[in-house]
């Protein structure tokens, strides 16, 4: 669930109005739709704060911070993956220093991806954002079930929007990660494993569909992700997918 037990949530007034609202609404049950809506609306806002990063009831500095885990690891899956476009996976693969294709399993695939994407794990929020990115690649190569398979489902998503649309995706599940991260524990203990691993279900669901009526047709492939051209598509991508949330 991309928890931890030794977290300490957040205290501030709005932190505590919305833990009570979690609780409340998991304990009668799967949340309704229209329950789930606005608890990730309210989350999304006192998380990451406005377009400017300031936290509605957190700090400048927290708001920012979570921001920039989930941006520098999306950056890094801009450049990537327009390699990938330019010259294919296998080749791609090969140049960022993962050696051969050659020999591996779609597990070990998946886990080099992850290393060399993910970046350092120094930070909860780092962490969270390297555990998202395992979840986009599982959502990448579900379906994958040889070498060829894997390049072709790589290969597909980095032509034309489907990069941005992957990276809506990947900040979709960084969302979810960090929303367990200060709640999951918690409604374990309110409701029980069971009930609480089926309302943290029905969350990720809501966040991953909601994440799809992010409407972008930018091709970004061709960018330098090194300037200040890719921070300010990553910056524009991050916002259009948290405002999906406050509609």
């Amino acid at each position: 669930m991309g928890t931890s037990t030794n977290y300490k949530a957040p205290t501030s007034p709005q932190w505590r109005k919305l833990k009570g609202e979690v609780t409340r609404l998991t304990r009668r049950g799967i949340p309704s739709s229209i329950g789930i809506k606005g608890i990730i609306q309210d989350f999304v806002k006192v998380n990451y704060g406005s377009s400017h990063g300031t936290g509605s009831g957190g700090s400048k500095v927290g708001g920012t911070a979570r921001r920039q885990a989930a941006q520098n690891v999306a950056r890094k899956i801009g450049e990537s993956f327009s390699s990938v476009a330019d010259v294919g996976f296998r080749e791609a693969f090969e140049d960022a220093g993962l050696g051969s294709l050659e020999g591996k399993s779609i597990r070990e695939i998946v886990y080099s991806l992850v290393d060399y994407l993910g970046g350092p794990k120094s930070t909860l929020d780092e962490t969270d954002a390297q555990t998202a990115l395992g979840d986009l690649m599982d959502e990448i190569l579900n379906d994958a079930n040889s070498l060829e398979e894997v390049e072709e489902a790589i290969e597909t998503r980095c032509h034309g929007a489907s990069l941005g649309n992957l990276i809506q995706s990947f900040f979709g599940y960084y969302i979810y990660q960090q929303f367990c991260r200060v709640f999951y524990e918690r409604l374990v203990a309110n409701i029980g494993e069971r009930r609480a691993d089926e309302s943290i279900d029905e969350i990720r669901d809501y966040i991953c569909e909601t994440v799809k009526y992010v409407v972008s047709d930018r091709n970004i492939t061709q960018i330098d992700w090194n300037e200040s051209q890719g921070q300010q598509v990553i910056d524009e991508i991050l916002q259009e997918t948290l405002e999906v949330f406050s509609v």
